[in-house]
């Protein structure tokens, strides 16, 4: 079971990374850290360090009410971002109480990772309604799909570009790589094992197999 840890940042300057370095207590057994920004754009630029309360933490300067809030979730086993049963990495933009939009990263053993679905989403909310913005597949920290597209982006709920990665490089061996919409044109781009190639020569490397 994870322990939770609660920082308050008014400065929005916390980084993960330097945070487990300067206490690293937390690079040891199974956390959940949960991130709080309020937007301040009065703010000036400074040094700011953290303030320890038991396990909550507060970087100066003091914490302030603002209708805009961050909330970024980190789960956290031995330093890396890994979580077993979710994902690893959670990010919730609101505006008051409503929220505008979220993140989702999946992370096994500090790489990007899922076995069962895209391991990066991004939505916005309209109206409670969830929209997709994008997803894309990892395996092993690689982009990467086996029948389908690795990354896809979206507009108003149509797809606007996907693309087929196979273990980090442009790949499909069933027709275009990667697929663009933009003002009405449709693009489309053949790539065998990350070499993008013209529609004549990527048949004809099919038919050898000469990417291999």
């Amino acid at each position: 079971m994870y322990q939770e840890v609660f920082i308050k940042d008014d400065s929005n300057s916390f980084q993960l990374e330097d945070f487990l370095a300067k206490y690293k207590e937390y690079s040891n057994g199974y956390f959940k850290i949960q991130v709080t920004t309020i937007d301040n754009s009065e703010l000036k630029d400074g040094d700011y360090d953290y303030k320890r309360n038991n396990n909550e933490f507060t970087i100066e300067p003091i914490w302030k009410k603002n209708k805009e809030k961050i909330i970024n979730v980190y789960y956290i086993l031995n330093g890396e971002l890994h979580c077993e049963d979710g994902p690893a990495f959670i990010r919730k933009e609101y505006n008051g109480s409503r929220i505008e939009c979220a993140q989702e990263q999946y992370y096994k053993n500090g790489l990007t990772h899922r076995d069962d679905g895209p391991a990066e989403t991004e939505y916005r909310f309209e109206k409670k309604k969830k929209i997709m913005v994008s997803e894309r597949y990892f395996v092993g920290g690689k982009l990467h799909r086996d029948g389908g597209p690795a990354e896809i982006f979206y507009d108003d709920g149509a797809v606007e570009t996907y693309s087929h990665y196979k273990n980090g490089k442009l790949h499909n061996e069933n027709g275009p790589a990667k697929y663009t919409c933009e003002y009405g044109d449709h693009n489309y781009t053949f790539a065998l094992n990350d070499e993008r190639l013209l529609y004549e020569d990527y048949f004809k490397k099919l038919k050898t197999k000469l990417y291999w």
